[in-house]
């Protein structure tokens, strides 16, 4: 029994001893193997002069020389975390974005028009949407003296006929699944589904002078909250 356990050790140590000899043999021919890191290319994703303008404007509801002016407005506020979405150019992202609002479908529809995958669409739509919000005061207010409420209230009155207006207010819902939590049922609209309430105010030339959204149960309280203001 004894021999037997000697021959065992004595085999065990010559095998490690020919693991190491292949090892230090091996190690300049493994090391030859190795991959380099690939680098980061752009794929061929799809590009604004793909379309003329009416195509463009078919898909995206935008101008190109507007979207131009859109795309060097967000770029420099354009964050990206370190490895995600990097091989798309300030272009392509908001394409991705115009292309998701526009159609009101899936993340998918977007996907399959730029040619990127549904999570790249995923990752890139809070990105530009953080990169827009910083301009939102700017694009989107209501007239702010006592010169641009008279040429608002007058070019409606010519319009329409309104005196004394200085734009049109909306509301409507937007459907929504389910947030979860304690707080999903006030998200219940009349008429039986979960939305959010949307109240926006107009102008005579139709550009959005306020926007304001809630519960649909205590949106009355928001109600002109910023109108106000």
């Amino acid at each position: 029994m004894a021999r037997r356990a000697a021959l065992y050790e004595m085999g065990i140590a010559d095998f490690l001893a020919d693991e190491d000899d292949n090892t230090n043999s091996n190690s300049d021919e493994e090391y030859e193997a190795v991959r380099p890191h690939r680098p980061y290319t752009l794929r061929a994703h799809a590009v604004v002069d793909e379309w003329d303008d009416v195509a463009f404007h078919q898909r995206f509801r935008m101008k190109k020389t507007t979207f131009r002016r859109l795309v060097a407005l967000v770029e420099p506020n354009m964050v990206t975390k370190p490895g995600r979405c990097r091989s798309l150019t300030t272009e392509q992202r908001v394409l991705i974005l115009l292309r998701f609002l526009t159609a009101a479908s899936f993340e998918q529809n977007a996907a399959d028009l730029v040619r990127v995958s549904q999570p790249t669409v995923g990752l890139n739509l809070p990105i530009v949407c953080d990169a827009l919000l910083n301009y939102f005061t700017e694009f989107i207010r209501m007239p702010q003296t006592s010169s641009e409420r008279q040429a608002a209230a007058l070019a409606l009155h010519s319009l329409a006929g309104f005196p004394r207006t200085i734009g049109a207010i909306d509301c409507t819902h937007i459907k929504i699944l389910s947030p979860g939590g304690l707080q999903a049922e006030t998200f219940r609209n009349r008429k039986g589904y979960l939305s959010l309430n949307v109240q926006t105010v107009s102008s005579a030339d139709l550009k959005i002078l306020d926007i304001v959204f809630g519960y649909c149960i205590v949106l009355f309280l928001l109600f002109g909250h910023t109108i106000h203001h």
